[in-house]
């Protein structure tokens, strides 16, 4: 299930290198030697009695969008809780990006989000108040100690649990 969304996006590829008239049986060679488990992109683990998704591979306000809606039509029964930590690479942008990164995850409705790391992740918060995120479902842990043991206090049997950040 976890490399659901990179099939996806191998089929688009293949289907529209097809209209350009590369043969379907090079593109079958050619996709035959791809390896699509990535460590860290949207690899789904069954821990415990709880589900972990591992989308650490990369973070920006596109993926988190796009993981998001995908684990909601996933999961759209289970409680849903977001460990988040910063987003790198933003330049100049970055706080305003987290920012309204943090009204988007607020808009998805999650059981609790957690966000770590230093500098420009506390701006998640803001955008998660903006976009009417409970007060009560949010806590920011400036290093891994304190995210790690939040962490386990909030976690419940059955939760879906998105862990998003850049390496």
């Amino acid at each position: 299930i976890g490399n659901l969304l990179l099939v996806n996006n191998l089929v688009g590829a293949l289907t529209l290198l097809h209209t350009l008239k590369f043969s379907i049986q090079g593109l079958l060679e050619a996709a035959k030697s791809l390896e699509l488990s990535v460590k860290g992109r949207i690899q789904i683990t069954p821990i415990q009695n709880w589900i972990l998704v591992d989308d650490t591979y990369n973070a920006n306000p596109t993926s988190l969008k796009s993981v998001l809606g995908s684990l909601r039509k996933m999961y759209p029964d289970r409680r849903f809780v977001m460990v988040i930590g910063m987003m790198a690479e933003l330049g100049e942008q970055s706080q305003r990006l987290h920012h309204e990164s943090g009204r988007m995850m607020a808009s998805c409705q999650p059981a609790y989000l957690l966000a770590s790391g230093d500098n420009d992740a506390r701006f998640y918060l803001g955008g998660w108040h903006d976009g009417q995120g409970s007060a009560k479902m949010v806590f920011y842990a400036r290093d891994l100690e304190s995210a790690v043991s939040h962490f386990q206090e909030i976690i419940e049997p059955g939760d879906v649990v998105l862990v998003k950040g850049s390496r």
